[in-house]
């Protein structure tokens, strides 16, 4: 039982001093922050693409096509067919 304590201790401490170790983000682009922050979600364009398109009729149709794709499974790779 002691040794479970220990290792299970050594664990804990391993896993803490690890933990700083891992590697820092990598930088940020300021060219793509600048991109970033240049979309203005209070342009007209934009409010007029919303206005026009049926945002829930789109996601409907790719949930549909995501789910019988699902459903659908490939053919085998010999070109066989199984009998179902």
């Amino acid at each position: 039982m002691k040794l479970a304590r220990t290792v299970a201790g050594v664990l804990c401490v391993g896993a803490l001093l690890a933990a700083p170790l891992q590697a820092a983000d990598d930088p940020v682009d300021p060219d793509f922050l600048e991109f970033l922050g240049s979309v203005d979600s209070s342009e007209a364009g934009w409010h007029d693409y919303l206005a026009a398109t049926d945002v829930d009729a789109l996601l409907k149709a790719q949930a549909a096509a995501a789910k019988a794709a699902a459903s659908d499974p490939p053919p085998p790779a010999d070109g066989s067919e199984k009998e179902r």
